[in-house]
């Protein structure tokens, strides 16, 4: 055999690993969360500050969204909120929350308690969460919580 024989051969068995890893991981199915590039999280105060809201609540809906451009696809996800407890911010009984389909959504699952730093995207009063700060399920985030109950004078909620 030749050395460029030989070569082809190498080539095609490169190929050949490299479709079968490619079809391999079409297979394997794993929740995408935020992609924080940083890798830093911001410190419960100075989120606190940099937030609209921050509150206490239940999911208690949600409504995937598609874009007109890919009906199939999902292009966000609304999430109705029963706020329980306000530490910054109006006092709202309900708010809705936006998670956009990209590398920095923030899923959230219906029946679940969190704590939400939010910010506002828009004028009519479209909330988002930062997949890279202090949010998350109430009973992963006691020392948040605590810190906040010890700077916030916020007196709304149940």
């Amino acid at each position: 055999m030749s050395n460029g024989y030989k070569m082809r051969k190498i080539n095609r068995m490169n190929n050949l690993y490299r479709f079968f890893i490619l079809v391999l991981a079409s297979f394997i199915s794993a929740e995408a969360y935020g992609l924080c590039l940083d890798g830093k999280r911001s410190s419960v105060n100075s989120e606190f500050n940099a937030s609209n809201i921050v509150i206490l609540g239940l999911v208690t809906s949600s409504q995937d969204i598609s874009s007109p451009d890919d009906p199939q696809g999902i292009d966000k996800t609304i999430y109705d909120i029963k706020v329980e407890h306000y530490f910054k911010g109006t006092n709202n009984t309900n708010l809705k929350i936006t998670s956009e389909n990209t590398s920095s959504r923030f899923p959230m699952n219906v029946g679940t308690k969190y704590l939400l730093f939010l910010k506002s995207f828009s004028a009519n009063g479209e909330f988002f969460v930062d997949s890279c700060g202090n949010s998350g399920e109430i009973e992963n985030k006691k020392t948040e919580i605590d810190n906040l109950s010890k700077f916030s004078t916020h007196d709304h909620g149940k």
